[in-house]
């Protein structure tokens, strides 16, 4: 637990991810089987009774005061303001149930990288999706943020950088320690790649 943080710990060994809102500042954790919410010291904990419906819990994400939940089985865990956690998956137009990452934009939009069948983006009305054929490196897709206005994915053959003017990718050839790029983070105008081969640092 955080410091003087009441109540009882995470419920699962295994933390798949922390998201802090930027808009409200609140700090959501995800466990393999739970959610769970850090404010004024204190724990909130989300189960079944709030709509989580799966214990394979893979990453987290949260912005405006929504908090998304990626899911080995189940696609998206999504809750918007005070209700419960709903499922969104293939059902209604997600292309892979299986979520690796998951990413809210300035827009609103969530973007989502699934393990097989690309890249999908949820505007809270419809699904867009990327694939090999609209400019990926791979439709095993690892891990996706938004920087500095552009989609940054990580697949298992390279990066790609989505932007207005098209798809930009990124290989060793290019200089990338690995091929297999699993997260990216912008510090100090500058993005890390966590890769396969090591980390790697680029110029924005």
């Amino acid at each position: 637990c955080m410091e003087d943080i009441q109540g009882p710990c995470p419920w699962h060994a295994s933390v798949t991810g922390v998201a802090v809102d930027p808009v409200t500042g609140r700090t959501w954790l995800a466990d393999t089987g739970a959610v769970h919410r850090i404010g004024h010291r204190r724990w909130t904990h989300y189960y079944r009774r709030a709509g989580i419906s799966s214990n394979r819990i893979t990453r987290i994400a949260a912005r405006y005061g929504k908090v998304a939940a990626g899911t080995v089985d189940q696609g998206i865990l999504l809750k918007d303001g005070g209700g419960p956690f709903i499922s969104l998956d293939d059902r209604g137009g997600l292309t892979d149930n299986w979520v690796m990452d998951l990413a809210w934009d300035r827009t609103g939009a969530l973007w989502v990288a699934t393990c097989t069948r690309g890249l999908g983006r949820w505007d809270g009305s419809r699904w867009t999706s990327w694939t090999t054929r609209e400019g990926l490196s791979d439709d095993y897709t690892l891990s996706v943020d938004e920087i500095d206005g552009r989609i940054w994915v990580g697949t298992l053959r390279g990066l790609t950088v989505l932007s207005p003017g098209g798809a930009t990718r990124l290989t060793t050839r290019d200089g990338l320690a690995g091929d297999e790029v699993h997260d990216v983070l912008a510090h100090g105008g500058k993005v890390y790649l966590a890769t396969d081969g090591g980390l790697t640092e680029l110029e924005m």
